[in-house]
């Protein structure tokens, strides 16, 4: 086989899975207090571990795309845009849950 003929597999799959772990969480985050489950307490901080892989996956396998060892892919694209939406969202979350306790506090 030669140069032309090899297949690189497509990049950002890694990425594209933890960033949907993340908004899953993000989205348990959210519905688990209504049905009366403290475990939305743990799920959005627990998002924060995932989102911040699918970032950091993401520029990894951007960095393998441009020397050539992958081809670029969707999924490249879209891990680092759920990972940067659900980072974002907890990074709020937790923003909003501080500044609350502070006002509450008063």
């Amino acid at each position: 086989m030669t140069h032309d003929q090899i297949r690189l597999r497509p990049a950002g799959t890694g990425a594209l899975v933890s960033g949907a772990v993340a908004i899953t969480l993000l989205g348990l985050a959210f519905l688990l207090p209504w049905a009366g489950v403290m475990m939305g307490v743990v799920a959005a901080p627990a998002a924060l571990v995932p989102a911040l892989w699918s970032v950091v996956e993401s520029l990894f396998a951007r960095r393998r795309v441009r020397r050539g060892e992958e081809a670029a892919s969707v999924r490249l694209r879209a891990g680092f845009a759920l990972g940067s939406l659900a980072l974002a969202a907890v990074l709020a979350l937790i923003g909003w849950a501080v500044w609350s306790l502070e006002h509450a506090a008063r």
